[in-house]
């Protein structure tokens, strides 16, 4: 980090992998931010990271559907962005990002032609996600704040068709309440749109679905102890991801869900 003034902030910095099966990865990452007025902020932010193809993908074997590949690459992303934020007064602020991903190495499965009906895992194509990012926090008391964004994308393959499987649109808004010292509630709920199928897919676009989450932390009320519990789908909404076609009814999602932790400081 480097503060080349009072005002401009540079940040870098890089990241290396090395994997026995498919090899090395480096991925660099880098932001500057420019406070230019006392309540304003620009930054503008560049990245590469990257997906390595998993087990499934590179050794699936005795299968007469699909076929493994060892010779896959990962997947790769340059992501840029710029974003600006203000805050409007001491309860209100907000940001507004424009993001830029291009994708490079696509793993997808294409049909052998010496093996009819017998698909591969192969690098095929790139593809590029652009869209818009919005947040607003509004602060009430100390720790008592709401909180909302808004997600629009437009993800789209090399030829310019849409991506499968991505909603265009998704968001997150909730509430954080904070009893005076020992008890914070975080109550949020995740809305996405609908997901589109593959091109010769005649199955209907899945449909929006909303997921609520609570969080609760109870602390200081034992020295230095932290017990948190988390319901995860608080609903228990029935959803699921979309899938290709030879699996009907699609992969179903977790329902409700529980996670409690304990933490102590010594």
């Amino acid at each position: 980090m480097w503060d080349i003034t009072d005002t401009l902030n540079l940040t870098l910095g890089v990241r290396h992998d090395e994997y026995s099966d498919f090899g090395s990865a480096t991925s660099p990452r880098g932001g500057l931010t420019w406070a230019f007025m006392k309540n304003a902020s620009l930054k503008l932010l560049y990245g590469e990271a990257f997906r390595a193809p998993n087990f499934t993908e590179m050794f699936t074997i005795n299968n007469p559907a699909i076929v493994g590949n060892e010779d896959l690459d990962p997947e790769t992303v340059r992501t840029y962005e710029v974003g600006l934020s203000y805050e409007f007064n001491k309860y209100v602020t907000s940001g507004i990002n424009y993001f830029y991903n291009d994708i490079d190495d696509l793993i997808v499965q294409r049909i052998l032609p010496t093996a009819e009906g017998t698909s591969r895992y192969e690098n095929f194509g790139d593809a590029n996600v652009q869209g818009i990012e919005m947040e607003t926090k509004v602060n009430i008391v100390t720790d008592n704040y709401v909180f909302m964004n808004y997600t629009f994308q437009n993800p789209e393959d090399n030829r310019g068709n849409d991506l499968p499987f991505v909603a265009q649109h998704y968001g997150n808004f909730g509430v954080n309440v904070h009893y005076p010292k020992y008890i914070n509630t975080n109550l949020s709920t995740f809305v996405s749109g609908t997901r589109s199928r593959e091109q010769d897919d005649p199955r209907d676009d899945l449909p929006v679905y909303a997921l609520f989450n609570l969080s609760v932390i109870a602390k200081e009320f034992f020295k230095t102890m932290e017990v948190q519990g988390t319901v995860f789908n608080l609903l228990d909404k029935d959803y699921s991801d979309p899938g290709p076609e030879s699996i009907p009814e699609d992969f179903p999602r977790p329902g409700r869900t529980f996670f409690v932790g304990l933490s102590y400081q010594f």
